[in-house]
């Protein structure tokens, strides 16, 4: 990694003219800190936040270690959320618009839909299947119950014939049922802060026989479940990962339990090893040891800079569904999990929203917000892979003449030295303080400056493009603007007036003095 030097002189004598204000100031001594925290923070770890846009584009020797084999036809208006890999080639996915769907994936360049289900106790128009469960021939949906769909939900569908037919459910109007594990005729039910249920399939029924959770349980928030011989493994938020006996299905018992970093949210366990695998949300991956049941261990975390949603586990490695992108790990070691690559769907979103994962081998079924895809990992390959802290500079108002500056952190979270051998300014007053070649070792990263001096106040926007040879993103560009309409960064916010249910109002302005957070979100 190159020597990172102090903030050019420019930024250094110019932020100081009272025309340029603190919040130039302050955004020249934020880089300084970045450079600081680039030149000893990431000599040792890759973890960050952020991403780049997908273009692929091939300008070196080297041959991607994660490709996209195909995609599954379907509409994209689809929102696929947990993933399933099983016998044969099959593939279960969840998906809050068309419900439980099957996919035969023999061939994953050429997955073809097998039969898309809906639960008679599903919305017609938004099925909102959340989590999937296979044991044999049934396969297992569950629904949480949210405004469009209030009622909860277990349905069990036959999948022998040629047709699947739902032959069995269980319905809740007052819990809520998540992540589903199966073995047998046994199926274990997450439930929140209700805790687990141990549901018995009997054919034409499913039954509860046994439940852990409620007052006097240490469950806290139980989210995904897995089982192995007679222990269910949960992931139970913010209490961390629990190994619970049920061996009586009528009398669960917990018999261990290790806190983890952040909120465990999807639990995986490692097909031949004695190791489980947290997803922890903003936590990353927790690998926990729990050869012994009642006293499991966390040997390392798996850091990323997404959030963690779920994980699949398949020969000594782990694919990561990390909200923007894909990644994967070598434990062969698992207290010392090592990134082999990563991988941003090109998806028909502006965005990829990667939310499910499943692996068969080296293939690789990932549930990305519009659709399945399927991938290919090839672990002899070793190639830099470039991720960028940021994929859109936005500054704040800036008046003519005067500056302003922002970094861009360029890591490269690949196996081989990375080389940017161009760097080109588009659109608008930007530039970049940066001369190529940029040479960063694997596990490195760099700061670059981007500087932005208006000529007037109309709002301009631009592009930055960083040429290297990373494999699928030799071209990589990042969207700048600056002086956009409205309010900006360090300006007095406008009003919020917000209508009470007591027939009161909140005002903004009366917050003044006050740390205030508004939350704008849309309920799925």
């Amino acid at each position: 990694m190159r020597q990172h030097g102090t903030v050019p002189t420019q930024c250094s004598t110019e932020l100081r003219a009272p025309e340029i204000g603190t919040k130039s100031a302050c955004r020249c001594f934020m880089i300084r800190i970045a450079r600081l925290l680039c030149a000893v923070f990431f000599a040792a770890t890759i973890s960050g936040c952020g991403g780049s846009g997908k273009k692929i584009v091939n300008r070196g020797p080297y041959k991607d270690p994660m490709t996209q084999l195909s995609r599954l036809d379907t509409s994209t208006f689809i929102e696929v959320t947990e993933v399933r890999a099983g016998p044969d080639g099959a593939v279960v996915f969840c998906s809050g618009v068309r419900g439980l769907n099957i996919v035969d994936a023999r061939d994953p360049s050429a997955m073809k839909s097998r039969a898309r289900l809906v639960s008679r106790h599903s919305s017609p128009s938004y099925p909102r299947c959340q989590h999937v469960a296979m044991a044999g021939d049934i396969v297992y949906m569950s629904s949480r119950g949210d405004e469009i769909q209030p009622t909860s939900f277990v349905s069990a569908f036959d999948t022998s014939g040629s047709e699947p037919v739902e032959v069995a459910s269980l319905v809740s109007s007052g819990e809520s049922f998540e992540g589903l594990a199966a073995a047998g005729n046994r199926l274990y039910i997450a439930m929140h802060e209700s805790g687990v249920a141990v549901v018995e399939n009997r054919g034409d029924a499913l039954v509860e026989v046994g439940r852990l959770g409620g007052a006097g349980s240490a469950i806290v928030n139980a989210w995904s479940v897995a089982v192995r011989d007679s222990v269910v493994y949960l992931a139970d938020g913010t209490g961390g990962l629990a190994a619970i006996d049920v061996s009586d299905p009528a009398s669960p018992v917990e018999i261990g339990r290790v806190a983890i970093e952040g909120a465990a949210i999807h639990i995986e366990l490692d097909p031949g090893r004695s190791l489980a695998y947290v997803a922890a949300g903003q936590g990353g991956v927790s690998i926990v040891d729990i050869s012994d049941a009642a006293a499991p261990a966390v040997l390392a975390v798996a850091d990323t800079p997404g959030t963690v949603l779920q994980v699949a586990a398949s020969d000594s490695r782990i694919y990561v569904a990390d909200w923007n992108d894909i990644r994967v790990f070598d434990v062969t070691d698992p207290a010392a999990p090592r990134l082999l690559a990563t991988d941003r769907v090109d998806s028909a979103s502006e965005f990829a929203r990667v939310l499910g994962i499943a692996a068969a081998g080296t293939t690789v079924y990932v549930g990305e917000w519009t659709g399945l895809y399927s991938y290919r990992f090839h672990p002899e390959r070793q190639a830099p892979d470039i991720w960028l802290g940021r994929r859109l500079i936005e500054f704040p108002r800036v008046a003519a003449g005067a500056v302003d500056a922002a970094v861009v952190i360029v890591r490269n979270e690949g196996t081989k030295p990375l080389v940017i051998d161009q760097l080109k300014v588009t659109g608008g007053p930007f530039s970049v303080a940066e001369s190529p070649p940029i040479t960063i070792a694997p596990g490195g990263a760099d700061v670059l400056e981007v500087v932005y001096r208006p000529d007037g106040d109309v709002f301009r926007e631009g592009t930055l493009e960083l040429r290297s040879d990373d494999p699928d993103e030799g071209i990589t560009r990042l969207d700048l603007a600056g002086n956009r309409p409205g309010a900006g960064v360090g300006d007095v916010a406008p009003e919020v007036v917000v209508n009470l249910l007591d027939g009161g109002q909140w005002r903004l302005s009366e917050q003044r003095g006050r740390v205030v957070v508004l939350a704008y979100f849309a309920t799925f």
